[in-house]
This record gives C-alpha cells, sequence and structure tokens, in this order.
C-alpha cells in the first residue's frame, strides 16, 4: 500500500492546446476511464500504482472519465498542510498582493539569519498546493534550511490555472499575462520582508511550472541562481531566450512521457512546438560555457514503480561562474510518475548548492 502522501498526488499537470481557446481544457484528445487499469494504459507509473492500491481504500475516484491531457481531478485531493510552519503574518498586507501567494518558512525561522529561496511553479490546472504534496518539496523546508514560496496561476478562459511561459505553453486564450514580471515580484517582496540570501535564488517547477522556470532563467539570469524542471523544456527559438547570466540548470524527464515528449515537437502536436530535453540542455551547455563532453554520474532509484535505479544522470561542470548543467533521464518514466523522497532530496540537493 503506498504512503497516504503518496496518494495524494494523483495528478494533474498534463497540457491542452489546439489552433483555437475553445478546444483547450475540455475537449482534448480520447478520454481516459479512470476507474479502470485500462484508463491508466498509456501511462505505465500509473498502472503499477494502481494495481498497489488494490481497493482503491485510501483515495476516492471523482470523476470517472477526463481528457488525456488532465490527470488532474481523477482523484479528490485536499489540502493536508505541510510539516513546516505558514506564517504570512504581514498585519493587512498580504504576500503577493492582488495575487497572493504562501511563504513557508523552517519552524525555527531566525531573523538574524539569511536563507535560500526557492519558488516552486505548478504544472497546468494545478495549484501551489497541489504541486507541494506531490513533490514533497515544502515538507524539507527546516532540515534543509530554505524558504519556500507556492504561487498561483491565473484562471484561464476554461478555468484552468497556468503559467504565460513560451508561445506553445500555456497561455491558451491568448491574454498574455506578465507572469514572468510577477514572479520576480515576489522574489522582490520575499526580499524585503525575509532575510534572504540574494545570491541562492531558485526556481523549480514541473511541466508548464518546468516550462516557466527556463522562462524565468532567461529573463532574469542575473538573478537566479539554479532552476530545475521536471517534463518541461523552453522556447522553440533560441532567440525567444534572452542571455541574462548563467544559470545552473537540473533538467528531468521520462523517457515515456506522452505529454511533453522527451524529443521535443516541431508544433504538429497537441501542443505547439517546443524542443526536446537534450537541445534544452545543449543550449544551456552553450549559454554556461561548459565542456563539450558530460560526465555520466550515479543512477537514482527515485520512482518507487519501476524497477532498480531507473534514472540515469549526467552533468556538465567546470562551467562560467561556477555553474553546472545537469540531466535526469527516467527511464520508463511517465508524466507525472509518483517519486519516492529520493527525488526531493536529490533536487533540492541540487539547487541549494549553486550561488551566484
Amino acid at each position: 500500500m503506498l504512503s497516504k502522501s503518496s496518494l495524494f498526488i494523483v495528478l494533474l499537470f498534463a497540457f491542452g492546446c489546439s489552433d483555437t481557446a475553445t478546444k483547450t481544457a475540455n475537449d482534448l484528445g480520447s478520454t481516459i476511464d479512470m476507474s479502470s487499469d485500462a484508463g491508466l494504459k498509456n501511462d505505465p507509473d500509473a498502472k503499477s500504482i494502481n494495481q498497489d492500491q488494490g481497493s482503491q481504500s485510501d483515495a476516492t475516484i471523482t470523476d470517472t472519465t477526463i481528457t488525456d491531457m488532465a490527470i488532474a481531478d481523477s482523484m479528490s485531493i485536499t489540502d493536508t498542510g505541510n510539516d513546516v510552519t505558514t506564517r504570512p503574518d504581514f498585519g493587512d498586507t498580504v504576500f503577493g498582493g492582488d495575487r497572493p501567494a504562501q511563504v513557508f518558512l523552517p519552524d525555527d525561522y531566525d531573523v538574524n539569519k539569511s536563507y535560500p529561496l526557492v519558488t516552486l511553479l505548478h504544472g497546468y490546472r494545478a495549484t501551489g498546493n497541489i504541486q507541494n504534496s506531490y513533490m514533497q518539496i515544502g515538507a524539507h523546508a527546516t532540515e534543509l534550511q530554505f524558504i519556500l514560496i507556492l504561487p498561483d496561476g491565473l484562471k484561464d478562459g476554461s478555468g484552468n490555472q497556468y503559467w504565460n511561459a513560451t508561445d506553445s505553453c500555456c497561455d491558451f486564450y491568448n491574454t498574455k499575462p506578465d507572469d514572468s514580471g510577477y514572479l520576480i515580484g515576489l522574489v522582490d517582496e520575499a526580499i524585503m520582508r525575509y532575510n534572504i540570501d540574494e545570491k541562492r535564488v531558485y526556481f523549480m517547477g514541473h511541466s508548464n511550472g518546468g516550462f516557466m522556470s527556463y522562462t524565468m532563467a532567461c529573463e532574469y539570469g542575473d538573478r537566479i541562481a539554479a532552476i530545475s524542471s521536471f517534463a518541461g523544456t523552453t522556447h522553440l527559438e533560441p532567440t525567444e531566450c534572452p542571455d541574462t547570466g548563467d544559470v545552473s540548470v537540473l533538467h528531468i524527464h521520462g523517457n515515456l512521457d506522452a505529454t511533453i515528449n522527451i524529443n521535443g515537437s516541431g508544433g504538429n502536436g497537441v501542443l505547439g512546438g517546443y524542443p526536446g530535453a537534450s537541445e534544452t540542455v545543449n543550449r544551456w551547455v552553450t549559454r554556461n560555457g561548459c565542456p563539450e563532453n558530460s560526465v555520466d554520474g550515479e543512477k537514482l532509484d527515485i520512482v518507487n514503480a519501476l524497477i532498480g535505479d531507473e534514472t540515469e544522470t549526467k552533468s556538465w561542470s567546470g562551467c562560467d561562474n561556477n555553474t553546472e548543467v545537469a540531466s535526469w533521464k527516467i527511464n520508463g518514466g511517465s508524466h507525472t510518475p509518483i517519486f519516492n523522497g529520493g527525488f526531493a532530496d536529490k533536487v533540492l540537493e541540487f539547487l541549494l548548492s549553486k550561488s551566484k
């Protein structure tokens, strides 16, 4: 039986897009019957999990059919809180103003100590709370001594929360909100309210949030030390990513991801065009002035439903300004595998070791 925290994850964050906004969130692709194993046939990780759950006594199926662009509502998900303490006590003001965001501090937060800042970005149709329940990042804030921001994207014309990251993802209604300006504004506000180490500012995200993390690195490379993107790439055209500074990058992708293909898309699929994982990583290897050849790293076991050390890692170190680029390929991994505790540990280890 999976742990209770793992069952929150069901998730989530896949996308949909088409040539018209009316064919985004509600009518893309074939339907998936979430009440049977057959409905998970395109997600090997989810199918294994369904078998492990047996009667699913720890989870309640709320939607029997959904489009294959999102698993977000397939189970009831409640906000169970985190293992850290929320202290958004700013008198009559709210962190984030008209677009509030949650802030999580270490239990032993000390106003005289400076802390690194991590911003976690959710996938399309998800929320900051759901993303945190999935990745379990906030549970490490006290142990690893960092401050976490959980923002929520705006709702589009279908009522789905999203980030305006790239041309393909995921401003399907073409409203063009300045999400990068909003997010760097949250960083500025956190610096004003807390004792933040400005040399240790990080973004991480899944899917749409992964695309947005890359966009933040493109536009604010002079301020962001490192990003991590899981199942999200970057602009199709390299010229859309301005060189604002060197940023350490960790790219994570399942080789069986049926939503954001690890090899990219030229624009003929449901989403618009986006580069594959290798091309995305290679762009940052070049931008950061890294050595041409990568070094193979340890294999990781971060997905319990997959046998053995399923994740291959490689890295490019010795880059300009002490930056590093790393790539993790989850062999057998889908768009939303159920991670074990090793995932958050290893991602945060990478991020928190980087400084401007």
